[in-house]
């Protein structure tokens, strides 16, 4: 089965976006935002923006979309704005960039059924005789996953995109499709050569974009993945990497389409201002060098930069030119920027257990407890908490004088479980402050206009700045900006005011932050199936790790990471794709697992010949070329999934002797099939 030549023009082109987008979740250029709801009636994809037009009640709306933008596609791990198509339902958030068009922060689909598929794009690392492939995303992800079609002369070292399912019934992932990258080049290619003929000047031009835009991506994910696999494998992802390059040469030049082109996230280690060039640390990676020349685009935040305004330090991507090492445009992030992943992990632990804003009713309950009802600052919402015997009330001395807190503001930490105080203290609002709750989303930790980001807990990124006269506390103690965290929950007591003398015409320059507080996140909990295990390049060893809504998640394990099996404690070593993470716990910040409670898979495979049918059982014996024959269950009281090569809905009587089954995956202690694929 393959995917459509489109979907994966697409998904490839999509993920070398998404290379810049991966940083973070949400743009911080704009201060306010606006969502709107509609569906896509047309798109016309560039190198850096995305046009689309959205129709919506009111009618159609201009959308901007850029490399920050966070693309979130249902059945996909990754995406950009590359990937949407007409006719998907979605949900906008952004701001207004210029009269009638709005600048994306963020652009959902919106499901309309459980998503149970995704796209997955990596380097093959592994092949097994069971049809087990093993494919290494760029961030490190790594996957193994049984293939459910003819594999065809793959080899370790080729970039792919495969079509994953999640088969729930026997908890094991298949791929559905797999597309090699050079077809992909080659599909363009053709596209190409009929747009020459036909001289359609409009998609000729959209076709030059997208091959370059591949020819990015693809060298990228080789380059770094020739640094990053196993030692065994690095010769043979060199020389793909090398015949990529030579093939995207040829096809440039004779389409003119430019040279190839590498792209590397990092941070500034280096910059030779004589020589106008900056060097470029990547976790895993070898430093790079690249020239910056009066045609390289440098923006931060929405706007130009200067050579001269580079700082070492900063976070930034580089696309640059391999022919010249020379950067065709750099985008600068300023400093570490919030994964998309762990937006949607922290936000919800933002306010939990929190609140702020004005007391607005204190009762007095015959025998009961006493209560507090707080307005809500950021929602206006109100929420009656109970004063406890030790909730901590610092702005009275005796429980008698609570009616004095009345319309005085406040802050109050609360057990969610129980709404009791555990601390409520008097909030030191002047008039012109507001105050601010969320997660730390980015910072840089000089002094500067619009220095820090924090992702809110309506979703927005808010901008301000951060001085010398900032208080900042984590955890109920002072610290200072160098220990600060992304990803550090920011309590809704943080107060910011206007800075006049700054005015309000750029980005976040009219906000300075008075007080933030900050709470370290708890331990986020983890529940799926191990999909992949990989060493990391600091030597500790990396689990991806699917949920049953096929969300990813990737955990590193160290040394002080828990794992118990059947109540006893297992090595990392034992560890097995296929295991299912009943309980878990990891450090969202860090990544760093801290328990995985495990089962055995309940999962076992199998390939071979048939060589009996039992009818009246409804059972079929399939002998493997090594080992012992396995008789296989397949009753209609538990329904297995067939595929038969040409019967588009096969059934048990279509099986026979001496058919080859090219894989079965069964449950050995009842030997019951879940799925047979029959060629």
């Amino acid at each position: 089965m393959r995917i459509p030549s489109l979907a994966v023009i697409l998904a490839l082109s999509a993920l070398m976006l998404s290379i810049t987008a991966g940083a973070g979740s949400f743009s911080p250029a704009r201060q306010t935002a606006e969502g709107l709801f509609g569906t896509v009636s047309s798109i016309s994809p560039g190198s850096e923006i995305t046009l689309i037009t959205v129709e919506t009640e009111a009618g159609p709306v201009e959308i901007s979309a850029t490399v920050e933008t966070d693309v979130r596609i249902p059945g996909r791990i990754q995406a950009a704005a590359g990937d949407l198509a007409v006719g998907d339902p979605v949900a906008v958030r952004g701001a207004p960039d210029g009269e009638t068009v709005i600048l994306a922060l963020s652009i959902m689909v919106r499901p309309d059924r459980p998503v149970r598929t995704s796209h997955f794009t990596g380097v093959v690392t592994s092949i097994g005789e069971d049809g087990t492939v093993g494919i290494r995303d760029r961030l490190g992800n790594e996957i193994s996953a049984t293939i459910l079609s003819d594999i065809g002369g793959l080899r370790p070292g080729e970039v792919v995109t495969a079509a994953l399912e999640q088969d729930l019934a026997s908890q094991s992932l298949l791929i559905t499709g797999l597309d090699r990258a050079t077809e992909t080049l080659d599909r363009i290619i053709a596209a190409l050569e009929e747009a020459e003929r036909s001289q359609a000047t409009g998609v000729l031009a959209a076709l030059r974009g997208r091959l370059a835009e591949n020819s990015s991506f693809h060298l990228t994910i080789l380059n770094d993945a020739s640094q990053l696999v196993v030692p065994s494998l690095r010769a043979q992802v060199r020389q793909e990497r090398d015949s990529v390059q030579n093939a995207y040469a040829g096809a440039m030049t004779r389409f003119r389409a430019g040279t190839p082109s590498m792209q590397v996230s990092g941070i500034i280690s280096g910059i030779d201002g004589q020589r106008q060039r900056l060097t470029v640390d990547s976790p895993g990676l070898a430093s790079t060098e690249v020239a910056v020349d009066s045609d390289s685009s440098i923006m931060f935040r929405g706007r130009r930069l200067l050579f001269r305004d580079l700082d070492l330090g900063h976070r930034v991507t580089v696309r640059y030119d391999l022919n010249t090492g020379t950067a065709m445009w750099i985008t600068v992030s300023g400093g570490e920027v919030l994964a998309s992943e762990l937006a949607d992990v922290l936000l919800p632990m933002a306010r939990s257990g929190e609140i702020a804003g004005a007391v607005i009713a204190v009762d007095t309950q015959d025998g009961g407890a006493e209560t507090i009802t707080i307005e809500d600052r950021a929602t206006g919402r109100p929420m009656a908490l109970i004063v406890a015997a030790e909730s901590l009330i610092l702005p009275v001395d005796e429980p008698d004088e609570l009616g004095s807190l009345l319309y005085l503001q406040v802050a109050a930490s609360f057990d969610p479980g129980s709404l009791s105080i555990i601390k409520l203290e008097e909030l030191p609002l002047e008039s012109d402050q507001s105050t601010v709750s969320g997660v730390v989303y980015s910072f840089i930790g000089k002094v500067l206009t619009g220095n820090f980001s924090i992702l809110t807990a309506q979703g927005e990124v808010a901008t301000f700045s951060h001085t010398a006269d900032t208080v900042i506390h984590r955890d109920g103690r002072r610290v200072s900006i160098t220990e600060v965290r992304v990803g550090d929950l920011v309590r809704p007591s943080t107060r910011f005011r206007p800075d006049i003398a700054a005015g309000a015409s750029a980005a976040g320059a009219g906000q300075v932050l008075v007080f933030l507080g900050l709470k370290s996140p708890e331990p986020a909990s983890i529940t799926g199936t191990i999909r992949g295990i990989a060493d990391s390049s600091q030597g500790d060893g990396r689990v991806t790790i699917f949920s049953d809504r096929s969300d990813v998640l990737t955990v590193t394990l160290t040394g002080s990471t828990q794992l118990t099996s059947q109540g006893q404690p297992v090595a990392a070593g034992e560890l097995a794709v296929g295991q299912r993470v009943v309980n878990g716990t990891y450090d969202p910040i860090s990544g760093e697992a801290l328990t995985l409670t495990l089962e055995p898979s309940r999962t076992q495979r199998v390939s071979g010949e048939i060589t009996a049918i039992d009818e009246e059982r409804m059972a079929v014996t399939i002998a493997p070329r090594r080992g012992d024959p396995v008789e296989l269950l397949l009753l209609e009281s538990t329904p297995v999934r067939i595929t038969l090569r040409g019967n588009p809905s096969p059934r048990f009587s279509d099986l026979q002797v001496g058919t080859q089954v090219r894989i079965a995956l069964y449950n050995p202690d009842s030997s019951l099939a879940y799925r047979l694929v029959v060629t």
